[in-house]
């Protein structure tokens, strides 16, 4: 809302009652690559996402990678795999260098308007 300060000038303040806006992962492009990131989140929603690509892209979980403060699992969608990985508070999913990466921009979409349901609120913070 705007509000005048004690200058008289007009500022916006947040209302109480307002809720935060949803959550969403970050899409960036380079030359030869595409990259879906989702900062400040708890290890669990990396399960979270990989079951998300299983039953909403019909995904098969490929080989899994857990060492101490990183895991990843490959998700095989139709012809193209990605890996989903999750190191500190950080989730990215990212293609193999070359591959097509076209399948990153749709679960980026797909995972953002799921996200934007707030079902998934639990995984972020401390």
């Amino acid at each position: 809302a705007w509000e005048a300060d004690a200058a008289g000038h007009r500022r916006v303040v947040p209302r109480p009652s307002a809720a935060a806006m949803p959550h969403r992962g970050k899409l960036t492009q380079r030359p030869d690559s595409r990259l879906y990131a989702i900062d400040g989140v708890k290890e669990g929603l990396h399960d979270a996402l990989v079951a998300f690509l299983e039953t909403s892209l019909q995904g098969t979980r490929g080989e899994h990678i857990q060492e101490e403060g990183h895991r990843s699992t490959e998700v095989v969608i139709g012809t193209d795999t990605v890996t989903v990985s999750f190191s500190n508070d950080l989730l990215s999913v990212y293609a193999p260098s070359g591959a097509n990466t076209l399948i990153i921009v749709k679960i980026a979409r797909k995972f953002d308007e799921a996200l934007a349901t707030r079902r998934y609120d639990q995984y972020f913070g401390p």
